[in-house]
């Protein structure tokens, strides 16, 4: 059409050698358009082509596949309230189809506003699912695609796709709600009970079916006897376990949180003044944590000043990383459920929304918080006061001081 070359995606004939842009087939299909059309999941009427917002009686949105209908060309049928987009006009999915990844029968397109409950990731649909006339099973028709093996950033093994979640009163292991036990989501095979409700905000898109799975080791220091190791961090000299929990130290500082030694067991090396918390020392290489959808690796090297994404608080001791993705080693310690004295009657867990919320620890905006999901408690508490220490030692006083939540007196 345009004569020009170009290396973006083409429309390109199968049967004979011809080629268009993207960009050309659509000003030539806005040529060309018909003011009416006959449109196989409408064979009632002829759908009109309509230019601006849509009718203030419609919703608003392509009956086939939910996008919002914006101020532009589009079809529709006024004695049906029947909206198409023109993705949908000129590409409409097909009426049924057999794929044997989303389910073992025949699948058929519905075309209608009908409310349902998806059985591959267990949420509310409003419109045109496939179904299996065969056997009842309903799928959105984004869930198709969904892949078969995955891993998710709360749970160490992979988690595979199945149609049944489990028994009754199943609890997904992301949200915290009960789950439908005859709608579908993932589960691990190697933790009975374990069911996640299928979302798409807490994996990284890979497929993983086919895949061998990676067996390595994540162990961050080697043994040299019961109380003796050598730590990545710290390869030139060996480091020994001390304390009971009785002691404190003061002005030692363990080099992965900078807290001081304090009241808990730590590794001390024998020849120079390097200390880490027992904790700290055994983390991992790599681990999977609730704010990234990717493996984090442990950064050990405090050359370099962070800011920790979770916290927003500077540091230069140990985090976890990947790519631009940094999360100090206090943020990067918390894991579900996580139960702080400021709430023990209630554990706490990472829940994503779409908001920023204020918390209850100190009263400033921030995205991310750990929340209670009892039914009536709107407890939250943010990454920066959730890693505070218990208990410090300050230069004035001669002994140690507890954090305290809000008692008088």
């Amino acid at each position: 059409m345009c004569g020009r070359i170009g290396d973006e995606s083409p429309y390109k004939c199968h049967e004979c050698n011809i080629a268009y842009h993207v960009d050309c087939v659509w000003n030539l299909w806005k040529v060309k358009q018909p003011s009416e059309v006959n449109h196989p999941y409408h064979s009632l009427h002829p759908l009109k082509l309509f230019k601006g917002q849509p009718p203030d009686y419609s919703d608003g949105k392509c009956r086939l596949c939910g996008s919002q209908i914006d101020d532009g060309l589009f079809y529709h049928c006024s004695s049906c309230n029947f909206s198409l987009d023109m993705r949908c006009v000129l590409y409409p999915p097909p009426q049924s189809l057999v794929d044997l990844k989303a389910h073992d029968h025949q699948l058929t397109l519905l075309p209608r506003l009908d409310s349902f409950t998806c059985n591959a990731c267990s949420l509310k649909g409003d419109r045109s699912p496939y179904v299996c006339f065969q056997c009842g099973f309903i799928i959105h028709q984004d869930c198709l695609t969904l892949p078969r093996i995955i891993n998710i950033n709360r749970h160490d093994h992979r988690v595979s796709r199945t149609s049944v979640l489990g028994v009754v009163n199943s609890v997904c292991g992301v949200c915290r709600k009960k789950v439908d036990w005859t709608c579908g989501g993932y589960a691990c095979q190697k933790c009975p009970g374990y069911v996640v409700a299928t979302r798409k905000d807490v994996w990284n898109g890979k497929e993983l079916e086919g895949v061998p799975e990676e067996i390595e080791d994540t162990e961050p220091y080697v043994v040299i006897d019961d109380n003796t190791i050598q730590h990545c961090s710290h390869k030139e000299h060996y480091l020994r376990l001390k304390g009971n929990g009785l002691l404190w130290e003061e002005n030692k500082g363990c080099n992965a949180c900078f807290h001081p030694i304090s009241l808990q067991s730590f590794y001390g090396c024998m020849d120079c003044d390097f200390f880490l918390h027992k904790n700290w020392a055994e983390s991992p290489r790599r681990k999977w944590h609730m704010l990234h959808n990717e493996w984090l690796t442990l950064v050990t090297s405090e050359s370099t000043c962070f800011s920790c994404d979770a916290c927003h608080r500077m540091s230069n001791g140990f985090m976890y990383q990947h790519g631009d993705k940094k999360f100090d080693a206090r943020c990067s310690s918390i894991s579900e459920p996580f139960v702080h004295p400021s709430h023990p009657h209630h554990p706490l867990y990472y829940i994503p929304r779409n908001k920023i919320e204020i918390f209850s620890g100190c009263n400033e905006w921030v995205t991310y918080v750990l929340r209670c999901i009892e039914d009536g408690c709107e407890f939250v508490l943010g990454f920066k006061c959730a890693t505070l220490p218990q208990v410090v030692k300050h230069r004035v006083d001669d002994h140690p001081l507890s954090l305290c939540y809000g008692e008088e007196g």
